[in-house]
């Protein structure tokens, strides 16, 4: 195939042969030894950018790139897209460490499909939707003024499962309320002021269980904590400022904080045990899993390929349909 140089393409859009000069982020390094010991060692990258990722190869020079490379940190990389193993890496010829002041995080994060003030008029609109008292002074003083709103909006909803992406909090918390009380029409004796309340607050520890720079990655409290403990930390100590706060609308609460993920295995502390509880358990887990099924269907496949490639985390190919398979009226 021929060398070609094109404008400026995420790594996504790169096809084999492809000359480059693209901005990106190292999620990882490593160096690796050549088979042949005495030829020293290569540089082996993982690089980033809002599309996704890609293995990277420096051959020449690899101890003294790997010296000047830092993980979680933009730069600029020159060389051609190979095709290896049924799989395009990058070849690299020379790659540069970048100036903060010469990028943005944008540059190389997802960005929500959703306008941010879309999605901040909905939150408004659930907040509204919340009568209890004691409930609207709670989430009041969570995303009022001073509040943690504006980090809130920005934040992902994940590393890499679901809603990794910048806003992609707000977008999984904002479907767990629909799913969440919409399914608590069907069911009563049920307070949906209370699941209203928990769905908007059941992944607010993911504030602390993430940084989101350069790259979405855990906190080293988040990876050790893990964010239905730190949910509900930061819920009980809002809570510990409401004077005469009710004790027991207080336990049901943080209860959908701490059971929310569903099962012991899936990391919840403990089981759902109100019917609120299972109700938000469930619309979480809808969130989370339609998300990934989304994001599968949207990686590339050959023309005329109606299976996705095998997905790890979910364990299993997914039908993506034949070409005309979804106009009306196709057999």
């Amino acid at each position: 195939m021929a060398v070609h140089v094109r404008g400026r393409r995420r790594l996504a859009e790169l096809e084999a042969g492809e000359r480059v000069d693209i901005k990106v982020v190292v999620a990882r390094k490593h160096l690796q030894p050549f088979r042949d010991a005495g030829k020293g060692s290569y540089l082996s990258l993982w690089v980033t950018d809002t599309s996704g990722g890609m293995a990277a190869r420096l051959w020449d020079g690899a101890r003294e790139a790997a010296s000047r490379l830092q993980v979680d940190r933009p730069v600029r990389l020159l060389g051609t897209v190979d095709s290896f193993r049924d799989s395009l890496q990058l070849n690299v010829e020379r790659v540069e460490p970048l100036a903060d002041a010469d990028v943005r995080p944008e540059d190389f994060l997802p960005i929500g499909p959703r306008p941010p003030l879309e999605v901040e008029a909905e939150l408004e609109e659930r907040l509204g939707g919340v009568t209890d008292r004691w409930l609207v002074s709670l989430l009041a003083g969570i995303f009022g003024e001073g509040g943690l709103r504006s980090a809130f909006l920005r934040a992902p909803g994940g590393k890499s499962i679901h809603h990794s992406y910048l806003g992609g909090l707000a977008d999984h918390t904002l479907e767990v309320v629909r799913f969440a009380l919409a399914a608590g029409d069907y069911y009563s004796p049920l307070d949906k002021d209370l699941l209203c309340c928990g769905a908007l607050l059941h992944d607010v520890g993911k504030l602390e269980e993430y940084r989101w720079d350069w790259t979405i990655d855990y906190t080293d409290r988040g990876r050790l904590i893990g964010h239905p403990v730190l949910g509900y930390e930061f819920v009980a100590q809002a809570i510990a400022r409401i004077e005469e706060f009710p004790r027991k609308l207080e336990w049901r609460l943080l209860h959908l904080i701490l059971s929310h993920h569903g099962e012991l295995a899936w990391g919840a502390p403990v089981l759902p045990q109100t019917l609120e509880a299972t109700v938000l358990a469930h619309a979480d887990l809808l969130s989370g899993r339609a998300q990934q099924f989304q994001q599968v269907l949207q990686n590339p496949r050959a023309p005329g390929q109606a299976w996705t490639t095998y997905d790890r985390v979910l364990g299993r190919y997914i039908y993506a349909g034949e070409p005309g398979d979804q106009q009306s009226g196709s057999r």
